[in-house]
């Protein structure tokens, strides 16, 4: 997922259609691949018998973030942008509204990148939990 969000500096820099999908690919994989792998976590974190219990209720807040994120996702990466269309802009004033976007989009996804490398580095001593665990 982190490689994923560093792909969006590129893309953005060079504003090229192919690059930002590729990342967006790579991003999404990487959301994929930790929703099928946090599963059993999610199943070795508490007794076995609620096991159950705590999936559901991490396959609530996935659907509640997929349904939120975008509109605050929106919010945090573009900021003030997110309220001006560039069909209200000319000229000076639309490269300059470009520029100010693609340096908000490398911002945020820097954000992102850095939160999940944090994530990933806390994250690092969980799999030791299942160790005394008697099967």
């Amino acid at each position: 997922m982190m490689i994923g969000c560093l792909l969006f500096i590129p893309a953005s820099q060079t504003a090229t259609y192919g690059l930002f999908l590729f990342a967006l690919f790579v991003l999404a994989s990487g959301v994929v691949i930790m929703q099928v792998v946090s599963n059993p976590l999610i199943s070795l974190l508490g007794k076995p018998d609620t096991a159950h219990s705590r999936l559901t209720f991490a396959q609530a807040f996935n659907s509640l973030g997929t349904t939120v994120f975008p509109f605050v996702g929106s919010i945090l990466i573009l900021g003030g942008l997110a309220t001006v269309t560039a069909d209200q802009l000319s000229g000076v004033e639309l490269d300059a509204y470009r520029t100010a976007e693609s340096q908000a989009i490398v911002n945020g996804y820097l954000g992102i990148a850095a939160a999940l490398a944090v994530v990933a580095g806390c994250g690092l001593d969980v799999p030791q939990c299942a160790k005394g665990r008697k099967a």
